[in-house]
């Protein structure tokens, strides 16, 4: 059913910043697109005539995560970066971020409807009727060549236009024989347009590209496909390809210089290529080409083909795709989370509020040691476990950061979730890694390779040098302060009267470095044998 009503719009594209035109009548749709780096899928639902859209999105190593409900049947999408537009029934435009967060973009001119759309850098680019083009009002100051007055679309149909920073703009009439009846589609290579159509004899898909800067289409070689049905972009590798279905075939073409090469797209377990009636949408993400499909049961399914080899992703149900708990309702986790709180903090009010406001004694010569410093040192013992992780596990470290500060603060991030699972795996052994080393050198030599470096020390609140049962309490402790949504513990250290960590506070310890415009050599305070070497830069021992 809903095969033929996409083959009533034309081809779809649903692959490399590209789009998926798709009617909205039907009680539901879902809707593809997808970059290098994220694959975003859309379903559209109606409930007593009025429509939703629920939006989710994964990475190449992650699983799904829901992005955002949106209110609105959308009909368009096309992805680039980080980012998705998305193009509603009643033709406004809307920008959604990876993150949830989105912003209302200026609507296509005329209130028209697009034919095709599609996104790169240089902004949202979509196809629409000549009419439409010629009558965009350029902004002030605008390039000649874009000039209202002189933008002539003469016989062609359609018309390329771009949404960019000063608004929309005509780019390019179409080729005359490019029409509505030709199912064109648009995709996108850096800041390449391509466009597709099928021609009136349907013998083969015809291609021709729009490179920034020209005034012109460069007409590429023709597919020679046989009769295709329905047909999608899909930029492999940053190779032109086409996914088609012909003669009730799904075949893969690419474009590898002025020839097509046609592949054959392997499925899992060997699975049979889905037939015309069962593809609704697709989109090339990760070296695979996804399918949106209905099974025997007519339950729609995400299947990935692979050129030559089995693929690595596995066929998942759209259904509990969607299914994702919406952001910050895990109730039970949130529960938790805030138990904990309230009684680590009744148990510092109850066993510990004293030494969060009397200043501890110190020998002297030494002082508190600042937090910029001891930030410094954690940074310096945390970052080589992270970063050795995030290779072996193929973890993004910047987008892994952003993930885990997400859920410490709860913005649009589902509670006690992540939306890439190796993240999770990749903090947890980070962490450990580092609680098991601070842990040896502090009971060692009581000070880490942070600490050295920016001449940090330990004492207990007596002054002293603290036991090996203090070192290991004050390091258990790191347990809650490296959970994401307990980091906020971290914050006693600027706030305690002694700069003391949670694990400081119940050990009894504190950080300290020498005190400013003292000489080492002359006011070193005395230090066993064992700290000879470092005689100069070393807090008392634990008197025997």
């Amino acid at each position: 059913m809903l095969a033929t009503m996409m083959a009533a719009w034309g081809a779809s594209i649903a692959a490399g910043q590209q789009s998926t035109p798709s009617p909205v009548s039907a009680p539901e749709s879902v809707l593809l697109a997808s970059t290098e780096k994220y694959l975003w899928a859309a379903r559209v639902e109606a409930e007593d005539g009025v429509y939703t859209t629920d939006i989710v999105a994964r990475e190449r190593i992650s699983e799904f995560k829901r992005i955002k409900k949106l209110n609105g049947a959308v009909k368009f999408m096309a992805a680039r970066g980080e980012e998705l537009f998305a193009v509603f029934a009643d033709n406004t435009v809307y920008r959604l971020f990876i993150d949830g967060s989105g912003v209302s973009e200026r609507g296509l001119p005329e209130g028209a409807a697009p034919v095709a759309l599609a996104a790169s850098a240089n902004g949202l680019y979509a196809l629409v009727a000549s009419a439409v083009a010629a009558a965009v009002s350029p902004p002030a100051g605008a390039d000649p060549e874009t000039d209202q007055d002189r933008f002539d679309p003469k016989s062609s149909r359609l018309s390329l236009i771009l949404y960019g920073k000063t608004g929309w703009r005509p780019l390019m009439p179409c080729p005359d024989e490019v029409s509505d009846a030709t199912s064109p589609a648009l995709g996108t290579i850096g800041d390449d347009v391509l466009l597709f159509w099928l021609p009136a004899d349907e013998a083969g898909i015809r291609s021709a590209r729009f490179q920034a800067g020209t005034a012109e289409w460069k007409r590429g070689p023709d597919n020679a496909i046989e009769s295709p049905i329905t047909y999608w972009p899909a930029m492999m590798d940053r190779i032109i390809s086409v996914a088609a279905v012909s003669g009730g075939k799904l075949q893969l073409c690419r474009r590898l210089g002025e020839e097509w090469s046609r592949d054959t797209l392997r499925f899992l377990d060997n699975a049979p290529d889905p037939g015309k009636e069962d593809i609704q949408q697709a989109a090339a993400f990760n070296q695979h080409v996804a399918f949106v499909v209905r099974d025997s049961s007519g339950a729609r399914q995400l299947r990935f083909g692979r050129i030559d080899e089995e693929p690595s992703e596995p066929t998942l149900s759209m259904a509990d795709i969607f299914e994702q708990p919406a952001p910050g309702t895990n109730l039970r986790f949130h529960t938790l989370m805030f138990f904990i709180l309230i009684a680590t903090f009744a148990a510092l009010w109850i066993f510990r509020r004293g030494s969060m406001v009397a200043p501890v004694a110190l020998p002297a010569g030494w002082q508190l040691a600042f937090v910029s410093q001891r930030g410094a040192a954690w940074l310096i013992d945390l970052i080589p476990f992270t970063v050795a992780y995030a290779m072996i596990l193929g973890v993004d470290w910047s987008s892994g950061i952003g993930e885990l500060f997400k859920w410490a603060i709860d913005i649009d991030s589902t509670a006690g979730t992540l939306s890439q699972p190796n993240v999770l795996k990749w903090w947890i052994l980070s962490g450990s890694s580092y609680l098991l080393y601070a842990v040896s050198m502090e009971l060692v030599s009581r000070r880490t390779i942070g600490k050295i470096v920016m001449r940090l020390h330990l004492l207990n609140e007596a002054g002293e040098r603290p036991s090996a049962a203090q070192i290991v309490a004050r390091n258990a402790f790191r347990v809650l302060e490296l959970t994401p949504p307990l980091w906020a513990l971290n914050f006693l250290a600027v706030l305690t009267r002694n700069r003391q960590r949670l694990g400081d506070i119940f050990a009894r310890t504190v950080v300290v470095r020498r005190a400013s415009g003292v000489d080492p050599a002359s006011d070193s305070p005395a230090s066993t044998d064992a700290d000879s070497a470092d005689n100069d830069d070393q807090p008392p021992a634990t008197p025997s």
